[in-house]
């Protein structure tokens, strides 16, 4: 119960730390023509998706600083394969953009969690 509760918790500080800065980023920085609402519901998917396997497949594979690094690189990967697909961003964009939220999240969330 409490891991159900502490990825609950996780997932709704990464929602809270990736999807304003991706709205930043893809609207302030890229100047996209983007609407808000699809960035936020691309942003909702490609968290809710890579979150799941983070926390509970990875785990069984990896351990220790392994799983962080190689974790964290394959959350990166595939966030930025779902931005460029289901946003109008190069792929470049993308990386940067992925690479830029998961940074802030795993920062930031590392240290309030």
């Amino acid at each position: 119960m409490l891991t159900s509760m502490n990825f609950l918790l996780e997932l709704f500080l990464t929602y809270c730390i990736e999807i304003p800065l991706m709205v930043l980023i893809i609207l302030g920085v890229f100047h996209e023509k983007i609407s808000v609402w699809r960035i936020i519901f691309v942003g909702i998917c490609t968290s809710g998706l890579t979150l799941p396997y983070l926390w509970f497949v990875l785990p069984d594979y990896l351990g220790g600083i392994l799983y962080l690094l190689i974790g964290e690189f394959l959350v990166f990967l595939v966030e930025a394969a779902i931005m460029n697909q289901f946003l109008p961003l190069n792929i470049k964009r993308a990386l940067i953009c992925s690479f830029i939220v998961n940074a802030a999240s795993c920062i930031i969330g590392g240290f309030i969690l």
